[in-house]
């Protein structure tokens, strides 16, 4: 079986992939909810009973409940005390995981370091024990996906390095190039009046083709942002992407399409308003609410900056025609849309047009520390597709913000999930340990290519059921590859029977179980995370380790 995917080659050579059972857990779904009142601060102190949550507008009977209020007010009322502070252990629904998300390319390196500034400050104050964050720089693609850490220190130091080699935001100059090509056809235009029509289906073949960039290029954005949903999936706690851009259109290339008409309209006084309807055709918004609910299964929510910040001047009433501050006030207008209707969906919140950056960390300072944590049955949960969720708090004057909607998974996408997340955490827990170690040297099989021999050590203390005379049981195996710069195979799986006579259980205990499995890698530096499932109990060891395929 070979499967390709981001650069990386991956060969299962060992028994064929059995189906795996698609069963869905019956488990409970928590909505995390934060409660603001009419200023926008957050509340505290509410009860189950101030609450009313909705599944498909049907009214669901909540059965957890759970408030989170870590203020810095309540940590500094605290009695002072000699004693050595015992160590805070944190419930591991309530850990933070936390991705900060830089898309360089959209940004101009002032305005990334004034947001890169705030960040290197706050991250101490929001990475707190117990917690783990990532720094992703993301320039048309991700620049590298560093492993979770709690050390504040080091995430700062990361931080540092990859600004400083993120090197130059290119959104800017292609914007001036292609507004520059405009200009220089609006004014042929009005020398040359005979072929003025000529000029103008130039200009728009121009601007089409920068909506068509600029459509691929928000559509590559938001593949980036999936794929870093899918590695929070599988963790546990709270699980929170921050995300800073300088420009996102939800309609690419709108702001160039009025810019270009209003300009022409002057030369060819019956020219159709038809630039918002052309630019219907570059809307993202699908994708963009394909994300948003993705990231709502997943249970992320979202944080979102415009980190161009505020239009620099304002617009001269005495001029008609676009100038470079209408079209900046356009594409933040255009970008403010996208946010918002992401942080909407996910019950985070979107800052735009603003360089207070502050305000934007604050904000997500106070999410963190003070929300209730809803959890309740749903009545079709052992069916599939998206759920609308809708939560209600009833004292009067308060403001809700959670997730819209969710879907359920299944058990075998739940392991997709857990997998993943292994290959970009350390020390993740199982009910089990298993190993994974080189049988052999690697081979190159081609250019660039080499073969890993692998072998997965399992306990033999999988679960085995009397069936007959003999035991039963099983094993399936979930294995996944990832380099150092976020690229990563798809996730291949295979199921293992293991049946021995009752008569022969001492010698199956005497050893440890051996899966065998070659995989073929790209040359360099490979991670491979693997789990392996106890087919009775459903309980899964996992290990990961990286290779050097040379």
């Amino acid at each position: 079986m070979r499967v390709s995917l981001a650069g990386i080659l991956l060969l299962a050579a060992t028994a064929a992939r059995a189906q795996l059972v698609e069963s869905i857990e019956v488990r409970i779904t928590n909505i995390d909810v934060v409660v603001t009142d009419r200023a926008g601060k957050p509340v505290s102190g509410l009860t189950q009973d101030d609450f009313e949550l909705y599944e498909n507008g049907k009214k669901q009977t909540i059965t957890n409940f759970y408030a989170v209020e870590r203020s810095a007010t309540a940590i500094a009322a605290a009695p002072a005390t000699t004693e050595t502070p015992a160590p805070v252990v944190t419930p591991p629904e309530r850990r933070r995981r936390i991705v900060f998300f830089i898309d360089n390319f959209t940004l101009d390196p002032m305005q990334r370091r004034k947001f890169t500034d705030v960040l290197d400050k706050e991250i101490e104050h929001i990475v707190q024990p117990g917690d783990e964050a990532t720094i992703i720089v993301f320039n048309r693609r991700a620049m590298g996906v560093p492993p979770f850490t709690g050390d504040a220190a080091a995430l700062k130091t990361a931080l540092r390095a990859q600004v400083r080699d993120a090197g130059v935001g290119m959104l800017a100059t292609s914007r001036k190039i292609v507004q520059s090509q405009v200009n220089t056809l609006i004014d042929a235009a009005r020398s040359d009046t005979r072929h003025v029509g000529l000029y103008y289906q130039q200009a728009l073949s121009v601007v089409r083709a920068w909506a068509e960039q600029s459509y691929s290029d928000g559509r590559n954005l938001l593949h980036g942002l999936s794929a870093t949903v899918s590695r929070l999936a599988g963790m546990d706690g709270k699980k929170v992407l921050v995300f800073a851009t300088g420009s996102l259109p939800e309609k690419a290339g709108v702001d160039m399409f009025e810019y270009l008409e209003q300009n022409f309209r002057v030369l060819i006084p019956n020219l159709p308003t038809t630039a918002r309807l052309t630019a219907n055709g570059y809307s993202i918004t699908t994708d963009i609410e394909k994300l948003a609910k993705q990231a709502n299964t997943d249970g992320v929510t979202m944080y979102l900056v415009d980190a161009s910040g505020a239009v620099k001047g304002s617009v001269s009433a005495e001029n008609s025609e676009p100038s470079d501050i209408t079209l900046e006030a356009m594409d933040k207008m255009n970008t403010g849309g996208a946010l918002q209707l992401i942080a909407k969906i996910t019950g985070g919140t979107a800052v735009t047009g603003t360089d207070n950056f502050q305000f934007a960390f604050d904000t997500l300072a106070r999410d963190l520390d003070t929300y209730y944590s809803l959890g309740y049955r749903s009545e079709e949960n052992d069916k599939t597709g998206n759920r609308n969720v809708r939560v209600k708090v009833l004292k009067p004057g308060l403001s809700v913000r959670s997730r819209r909607s969710w879907a359920p998974k299944t058990q075998v996408e739940q392991m997709h999930d857990r997998v993943i997340a292994n290959l970009f955490r350390e020390n993740t827990t199982g009910a089990f340990a298993i190993e994974v170690a080189l049988r052999g040297e690697p081979q190159k099989r081609g250019r660039g290519v080499f073969r890993l021999p692998l072998r997965v050590t399992i306990p033999s203390t999988i679960t085995m059921l009397p069936d007959g005379p003999d035991l039963a049981g099983g094993f399936a195996v979930f294995l996944v590859v990832g380099n150092g710069i976020g690229d990563m195979s798809s996730v291949i799986s295979s199921e293992h029977p293991v049946r021995v006579p009752a008569v022969h259980e001492k010698v199956l205990r005497a050893n440890p179980l051996i899966y065998d499995i070659d995989i073929e890698v790209r040359e360099g530096k490979q991670t491979v995370s693997i789990a392996v499932v106890d087919k009775v109990t459903n309980e899964a060891g996992f290990t990961r380790r990286e290779f050097d395929a040379r």
